[in-house]
């Protein structure tokens, strides 16, 4: 008994490369901890400011290094898992209202109960809106990424890179209207990542990964540094997500998270819990705050994301215990009435023509 609960609640992939899915944790905390830090832009203390200068050089690079992954490895769509996915994002979207109600941050309005019910068109999580959209566009995207060929694919891939990297990195421009926060963007960057998992990494990194990554990391760093020291208060010019040092910075990590393979059970399991830390961090987050000027910050930054961690895994947990298995059966009445209706459409459009 004890060891299904500990499967089901635990379920942990004996295939999986452990290095990629470590990354995949690293990319999500990263984010989470600039979501911290985002409170803290107001210090004036110069050591504080430079720690979230340097944070953000690498943590901006984490929604780019998870869409790169899933696009290495490419997204094998089954219509179980994606009703899955929504399930919990539906389940999360309403447990963090009713908590925010409860701790008095919310009031439950038409607006916040409408943006509740459908998380994914109301973009409550922009991230998790794009990705989802690209679960369901990834059949299309896989079959385009394997039919057209390396040159004709590799030439779709530069010109995206052409208009949504390099133009914004060097005009400051917008194109997308979102900074790359959207749909569109995450897009790009599974076809990027499906190139690379297809054909493999440009030359360039494959023999100078280490170079590109300190060099993209340091350019990054230290111009947002010394903006940051002109005008007083943080400045990330340079680290926006569709910046070019982070396309490489991103593309670097990747390629060297999966030059090695190793399996390690734990981190498995721990990856799975990667999109209910990102669905409920915000709950957390305007609680156990400390001074902006406090010299602390650092050790409260990593602190706070291991009590996040630790606070959004057992509300996983519990979520697995007290639903997954109510869930489980939704989820396989709407598949199975979704079956139904395709097959009545097929029989009807096969008889009427």
């Amino acid at each position: 008994m004890l060891a299904k609960i500990v499967s089901q609640c635990f379920p942990a992939s004996s295939t999986r490369n452990s290095r990629v899915e470590a990354l995949r944790i690293g990319a999500i905390l990263m984010i989470c901890g600039m979501h911290v830090l985002g409170s803290y832009f107001q210090t004036t203390n110069p050591a504080n400011r430079e720690f979230i200068v340097l944070w953000n050089a690498v943590g901006n690079a984490g929604v780019s290094v998870f869409v790169l992954i899933s696009g290495f490895y490419g997204i094998r769509f089954r219509l179980e898992r994606l009703v899955q996915f929504w399930l919990l994002i539906w389940t999360f979207s309403m447990l963090l209202l009713l908590c925010q109600a409860a701790l008095g941050t919310e009031s439950i309005t038409a607006q916040t109960l409408r943006n509740a019910v459908f998380p994914i068109a109301s973009r409550r999580w922009w991230f998790v809106t794009a990705y989802f959209l690209l679960f369901c566009l990834s059949p299309a995207l896989n079959v385009a990424a394997e039919r057209l060929g390396r040159s004709a694919y590799g030439k779709v891939v530069g010109l995206l890179l052409l208009l949504l990297v390099v133009v914004p990195t060097l005009t400051f421009a917008d194109p997308t209207g979102d900074k790359g926060k959207g749909t569109l963007y995450v897009v790009f960057l599974y076809l990027a990542g499906r190139y690379y998992g297809l054909y493999g990494f440009p030359r360039l990194v494959r023999e100078h990964a280490w170079l590109l990554l300190a060099a993209a990391f340091t350019l990054i760093f230290v111009g947002n540094s010394v903006l940051s020291l002109r005008s007083g208060k943080v400045a990330l010019d340079l680290c926006h997500d569709t910046n070019l040092l982070i396309f490489v910075e991103a593309s670097c990590i990747v390629y060297l998270a999966q030059r090695g393979t190793c399996v390690v059970r734990w981190v498995n399991a721990l990856a799975g819990f990667v999109f209910p830390l990102y669905l409920f961090h915000g709950l957390l987050l305007p609680y156990w705050n400390m001074e902006a000027d406090s010299a602390a910050l650092p050790l409260y930054v990593l602190g706070k994301l291991l009590m996040l961690l630790a606070v959004c895994v057992v509300v996983e947990v519990l979520r697995r215990l007290l639903l997954g298995g109510i869930t489980a059966r939704l989820g396989e009445r709407i598949v199975s009435g979704y079956r139904q209706v395709e097959m009545r459409i097929h029989d009807y459009l096969r008889f009427s023509s």
